[in-house]
């Protein structure tokens, strides 16, 4: 027996709405799993004050890479880093698919590759009374992860052809992490 017309027309609209129905899963799960990914320093960030400042920092162009005029880091207070695995973002310029290189480093090890002056990385935690990995004590050998952002492509920020803050970040604890490894060092604090 043949269906008829109106049948056949039901019969593929259901088929229709499964389909979709099934696509709409699918997205959901795959968004789901996306989530359980995330990087522990994924979200938004306000660049509150400088922590630390390195010995290594002179304030001069002896600083910047190839005679580049030197930045000052301090000039980003007040703005905004957003880390997602789809794109960076510093101030309101966004860079897409950034590569997070990510790493572990003991306290000390933190502390002792920017010889910071006067005022240590040991010195910050204790003024911010900041729970380190969120734990009641730590010690010199406490593990810090440390990452970097990189991308594919050449990337530049105003007159730099380079992204003067935020690519290299130490994570304190889920709510707190240093922004950058020498010169001056901010303090930046979670806001999303």
């Amino acid at each position: 027996m043949a269906m008829s017309k109106t049948v056949k027309k039901k019969v593929w609209k259901v088929l229709i709405l499964i389909s979709v129905l099934v696509c709409l899963f699918g997205i959901l799960s795959y968004k789901r799993m996306a989530d359980t990914d995330r990087e522990p320093f994924y979200g938004t960030w306000y660049i509150e004050k400088v922590a630390m400042i390195s010995e290594m920092y002179t304030g001069t162009t002896l600083d910047g890479g190839y005679e580049e005029d030197l930045f000052d880091s301090e000039d980003f207070l007040g703005y905004e880093l957003e880390y997602t695995s789809r794109y960076f973002r510093i101030g309101d310029k966004k860079y897409k698919n950034p590569e997070y290189k990510i790493e572990y480093k003991s306290v000390e090890s933190v502390n002792s590759s920017g010889n910071f002056r006067p005022v240590d990385i040991y010195g910050v935690i204790n003024k911010e009374k900041i729970k380190v990995n969120n734990e009641e004590d730590y010690t010199a050998d406490t593990l810090l992860l440390w990452f970097n952002v990189e991308f594919l492509d050449e990337v530049s920020y105003g007159k730099y052809d380079f992204i003067p803050v935020g690519t290299h970040c130490i994570l304190l604890n889920e709510d707190t992490m240093i922004v950058g490894i020498w010169g001056k060092v901010l303090l930046a604090r979670r806001i999303n």
